[in-house]
């Protein structure tokens, strides 16, 4: 299971900086790795 935590602090410029399109393409690539793994392994 995965979880994006989502409120409404680190909204501002700089407050805290969650990467490229704010952490949606890690995200993804994360998604993608372990479904490739699960597949591999027969899951």
């Amino acid at each position: 299971m995965f979880c994006t935590p989502t409120n409404s602090m680190a909204q501002q410029n700089g407050d805290f900086e969650k990467g490229a399109e704010n952490g949606s393409l890690s995200s993804l690539e994360l998604i993608y790795q372990t479904t490739k793994l699960l597949r591999e392994n027969g899951n």
